[in-house]
């Protein structure tokens, strides 16, 4: 399992990096990154960025459920965005306060 990043932290900010090839090293963070993301409690994480593990790479995993698969999104462009009430992202930086935004975001692989 790997440490998550606690905000404030110049990795969260800075804008991360594209992956050029998918080798072992790559293959090796996603698996940590699934492992952390299986593992974490209180509250359950839904997802997870490289930035939150120390990692400046445009990588994020998803997983809604306990139950469900988590999918993998390497080098993700937002291409269109809608503002809507009805959607929000959380992101756990920091243990102890929820970050809440409004957005709904397409994204293309």
């Amino acid at each position: 399992m790997l440490p998550k990043i606690i905000s404030p932290s110049e990795v969260l900010t800075q804008k991360s990096k594209p992956v050029d090839r998918i080798d072992a090293s790559v293959k090796k963070l996603l698996a940590e990154m699934k492992e952390t993301l299986d593992t974490t409690r209180d509250p359950e994480g839904v997802g997870l960025a490289a930035p939150q593990v120390g990692k400046s790479l445009r990588i994020f995993l998803i997983k809604p459920t306990q139950k469900d698969k988590a999918e993998v999104f390497i080098n993700p462009e937002i291409i269109s965005r809608l503002k809507s009430e009805n959607h929000f992202e959380f992101f756990l930086l920091n243990p102890h306060k929820r970050i809440r935004q409004k957005f709904l975001s397409i994204l293309k692989l």
